[in-house]
């Protein structure tokens, strides 16, 4: 069977993502009390279980701009498209986007700058090296 390392990481950032989306915003002490051993739903953003947010979305996003070559302007895009047509969601809503999210869109689709910690600006690289000649797309 061949594998699609592609694939199989953009599934694992939406089951992630879906077993987190019901517990965001949480104490951190929750785990302890209540641990997350499956998918919930209903939580934290009253979504159905298996619902992925934003941070799956956008991976989306990004990850078919990629197929089609590195192309910012073709990213920001997607990125508009998602928060005002609910591309790429779960369900057809947009229900959790950040400050900084929806500025950076509703500026044109792509912030300039990462805050410290965050992940999001290493996206594109790794990405980049999992699609390779192997896109999705195609």
């Amino acid at each position: 069977m061949k594998r699609h390392s592609t694939i199989d990481a953009l599934l694992g950032v939406a089951v992630g993502d879906a077993i987190g989306v019901p517990v965001e915003f949480r104490s951190r002490g929750l785990p302890a009390r209540d641990p997350v051993m499956g998918v919930r739903g209903y939580g934290s953003h009253h979504q159905p279980p298996g619902t992925w947010s934003d941070d799956s979305s956008l991976t989306f996003c990004l990850a078919e701009m990629l197929c089609t070559g590195y192309d910012l302007d073709d990213l920001a895009h997607r990125f508009i498209n998602w928060k005002q047509h609910a591309y790429w969601t779960a369900h057809g809503n947009v229900f959790d986007i950040g400050n900084g999210t929806a500025i950076a869109i509703d500026n044109g689709g792509l912030a300039v700058g990462r805050r410290r910690g965050d992940p999001t600006g290493d996206r594109p690289l790794f990405f980049a090296h999992l699609i390779g000649e192997d896109c999705l797309l195609s």
